[in-house]
C-alpha cells in the first residue's frame, strides 16, 4: 500500500471547507532524488503549517492526523467528515 502522500489543511467556515495548504511527503529513500531533508508527516503538518497560521481570535483550530480515523464511520460514508 502506498499510503498518502500529502499532508493536507483545510479552513472551514461554516459547512464551507477550503484547501488552505497542501505539501508533499517524500519517503525517506526518495529526499535525496528531490535534494530535499526528510520529514515525517506530523513534521511537517507542525513546522509548515500548523505553526505560521496565525488564527483570528475565537477561531478554533483542529488537528486530524489521520481523517480515516476522524468521525468514525461517518468519515468513511462523508468525505467532508475527515477533513
Amino acid at each position: 500500500m502506498q499510503g498518502n502522500k500529502f499532508v493536507t489543511s483545510y479552513i472551514q467556515v461554516g459547512d464551507v471547507y477550503v484547501s488552505y495548504l497542501v505539501r508533499m511527503f517524500i519517503s525517506e529513500h526518495l529526499t535525496p532524488n528531490f535534494e530535499q531533508p526528510f520529514k515525517k508527516k506530523t513534521e511537517i503538518a507542525g513546522e509548515e503549517i500548523i505553526t505560521p497560521l496565525q488564527l483570528a481570535a475565537g477561531a478554533t483550530l483542529t488537528v486530524v492526523f489521520d481523517s480515516a480515523y476522524y468521525g468514525g464511520q461517518e468519515s468513511r460514508d462523508n468525505p467532508k467528515a475527515g477533513l
